[in-house]
């Protein structure tokens, strides 16, 4: 009785749980060094027809200090329903704007040109490592870092267009999950 109660709540927690996924910032902001890396492929599912125009770090620091922002040096690389391109790099900015669906402590980073997706669109943002260019403002200290956590796309006015794929992972602790209430359906009947 006990091992189904837990499935069930493995369950559950994978599908209320956020999909996360990985990037690093490492260097030393009053040199003007620093790396910007996707640390694994990052998939999202397309919500509206729009522009895909920032990829937004949600509650990426802890506390809001002057917004600043540092270049990037390279190309993102994406594929959109199985194609590849790639958009240079613009700007990592680290908090301090907000506008719709991005907030003050949340980071963001945008490409130069912006492509068009539709609602049900897959959209992946493969792996990559950029260097950066910090500004004459120190870059915000609580930036450098490593960070997990929710990721979303959104287009020019800052609005959300996109769901994070979970990883395989959460496919498996759901399909487990799954698997604990029916059995547990077939001995109580």
């Amino acid at each position: 009785m006990k091992i189904k109660s837990i499935l069930f709540a493995i369950a559950g927690l994978a599908l209320i749980s956020p999909a996360h996924a990985s990037i690093t910032i490492s260097g030393d902001p009053t040199y003007g060094t620093g790396v910007f890396s996707i640390d694994q492929d990052i998939t999202f599912n397309i919500t509206a027809n729009s522009t895909a125009d920032m990829l937004v770090f949600k509650s990426f620091v802890p506390s809001v200090d002057e917004w600043t922002m540092s270049a990037l040096t390279g190309d993102f690389r994406f594929e959109l329903n199985g194609s590849s391109f790639t958009r240079e790099a613009g700007n990592l900015n680290d908090n301090g704007y907000s506008g719709n669906d991005i907030a003050l402590n949340d980071g963001f980073v945008w490409w130069r040109a912006p492509f068009s997706v539709g609602a049900g669109d897959t959209l992946t943002i493969k792996a990559d490592s950029f260097s950066m260019a910090f500004g004459t403002i120190e870059f915000n200290p609580g930036a450098i870092r490593s960070f997990s956590g929710n990721l979303i796309i959104v287009n020019q006015a800052g609005t959300q267009i996109s769901n994070v794929v979970p990883e395989p992972s959460a496919f498996a602790l759901l399909g487990l999950g799954t698997v604990g209430l029916v059995a547990r359906r077939r001995r109580s009947v």
